[in-house]
């Protein structure tokens, strides 16, 4: 090796360059130096030398390329996180609180659906598990809570619900109609003891009774009125209990029970107990008639015998102006004892109550008797018209017939008001019908009968006359009486120009034998 310009560093390394194995280095600022023995033929050692900057720029080439080379695998690992993280994490985690967020609005079909198995799934399932629970639970009270509104709804009572200081919290439909609201909305918050009042009474309840019945917690049954916008007053029963939340009185919920029909039954039922006890009356005088009717029969006998003698014997007396005055009174003496003896005839065939005896009726001789008992009642008010057609026999019960006939007579006659007959009339007609049956026509020129009354009328205990006037079962009783036998009647009426009461009966050629039947009641 040549020594010109080496180093003094280079020369020391030779020598130990030049032994076998050996390998040395000189590094200096512009160049290296590597020793190396080597076996070549002919020379032991071979110099090599290099330019340090060359090698430097090598060097920054390869760690720059290296450089690049991790940070584009650093970038696509950032990159490859970064997308896991956006699919894997928050995508889910927005899915899951997006989820939550429609629950809590209502959306109780929202539910996260998280797929795998971190535990950002298992919070997934259990958030939608919870949903479903609470969903059906959701569910469960809302069909509880339909089911206590139908029947809140569908009763026939008014229910209220009351806080402590008595203002509406709660009403139900029958409420609205019986305080005459049209929205709840009208009556939410109002003070609902200033509604009602005491029966007979204008006034507003006491205070102190009002205090009693929201602060106790007993039930406070009470019969209060309820002023209607129209000016009537509605009975109401009050019933009004304590809401108790864990043992504190919170409010009251009160029930309104209209009484309205109640009231309209009791005064049914007292005027139809009043009607019975006159129809037993009637009943009882209609029993002791018959035997009434016996016993005036026997000394009318004898009083129709002695005016007869006596006025035989006047007339063969000499004839004197006094002598024919004394005849011409035994005369209209025996005409009004005759009279007598023809309506108590007629009384005893009425009063034959055991007689159910279905047989050929002579209906015109029926309708002279009932005219004869119900003269009384027609003579001051009516002219009685009689138009006969000899419609001869017709199949019925005679005393039942001559009840029917009597009973269109005297209504007849109560239906006039005025005193002054000559201005009104009863007209009686008979006649055959096409169908060959008897037909018999009752009409008066009374007061007439509502139209909307007309249906009503052969209706039992109904009557449109003052208690004590009538019973409301004469033309009950006379519906059934003619339907008994195979007939019917019928009823035309007019305000003010009268009613037409047409009774069509089957009509027999003979008189058969009868038959023993009883009619309905």
């Amino acid at each position: 090796l040549r020594r010109s310009g080496e180093s003094p560093a280079l020369a020391a390394e030779i020598p130990d360059a030049r032994k076998p194995g050996g390998t040395r280095a000189s590094i200096e600022s512009d160049r290296a130096i590597v020793l190396s023995p080597v076996q070549i033929p002919g020379r032991p050692v071979i110099l090599a030398v290099r330019s340090v900057a060359e090698t430097r720029a090598a060097v920054r080439r390869d760690v720059s390329s290296q450089t690049a080379a991790l940070a584009l695998i650093f970038l696509a690992l950032i990159a490859a996180l970064w997308t896991w993280l956006e699919v894997a994490l928050n995508r889910r985690i927005r899915r899951l609180v997006d989820a939550a967020a429609r629950f809590a609005v209502d959306d109780l079909e929202a539910r996260a659906r998280l797929g795998g198995n971190d535990e950002l799934a298992l919070a997934g399932r259990a958030f939608d598990a919870m949903a479903d629970s609470v969903a059906q639970t959701r569910m469960r009270l809302l069909e509880s809570e339909e089911r206590v509104r139908l029947l809140l709804d569908s009763t026939a009572e008014g229910l209220c619900g009351l806080d402590l200081s008595g203002r509406i919290t709660f009403c139900n439909p029958a409420a609205l109609r019986l305080l005459h609201v049209a929205h709840p909305g009208q009556l939410l918050g109002s003070a609902f003891y200033d509604l009602l009042r005491l029966p007979g009474s204008e006034q507003t309840l006491d205070k102190a009774w009002v205090d009693l019945a929201l602060q106790t917690r007993a039930r406070v049954e009470q019969e209060l009125s309820l002023p209607c916008p129209d000016g009537t007053v509605l009975a109401v029963h009050h019933s009004g209990g304590p809401v108790l939340l864990q043992g504190v009185l919170v409010g009251r919920v009160v029930t309104l029970t209209d009484l309205t029909g109640k009231k309209r039954a009791e005064e049914e039922l007292r005027k139809s107990q009043a009607q019975l006890r006159m129809a037993d009356r009637l009943a009882t005088v209609g029993t002791l008639s018959a035997g009434v009717a016996h016993e005036i029969n026997n000394p009318l006998a004898y009083t129709l015998a002695n005016l007869g003698y006596v006025a035989e014997r006047l007339r063969e007396l000499p004839g004197t102006p006094d002598c024919a005055e004394v005849v011409t009174a035994v005369e209209e003496a025996t005409e009004g004892a005759e009279r007598v003896r023809r309506i108590v005839k007629d009384m005893k065939t009425l009063s034959r109550v055991d007689d159910e005896t279905i047989g050929a009726v002579d209906v015109e001789r029926a309708l002279d008797a009932s005219v004869n008992m119900a003269l009384h009642e027609l003579r001051h008010k009516a002219t009685v018209m009689k138009d006969y057609a000899g419609v001869g026999f017709a199949r019925a019960n005679e005393g039942r017939l001559v009840q029917v006939f009597l009973n269109l007579l005297v209504n007849a006659a109560q239906a006039i008001a005025t005193t002054q007959p000559d201005h009104n009339e009863v007209r009686i007609a008979t006649c055959l019908d096409a169908e060959g049956r008897v037909a018999v026509e009752i009409s008066d020129t009374g007061a007439g009968i509502p139209e909307d009354v007309l249906p009503r009328i052969f209706d039992p205990f109904f009557t449109t006359k003052p208690l004590g006037v009538g019973t409301g079962l004469g033309l009950s009783i006379c519906h059934s009486l003619i339907t008994a036998v195979g007939g019917h009647i019928e009823v035309a009426s007019k305000v003010g120009v009268g009613t037409r009461f047409l009774i069509i009966l089957p009509s027999v050629a003979q008189e058969p034998a009868g038959a023993a039947v009883r009619p309905a009641a």
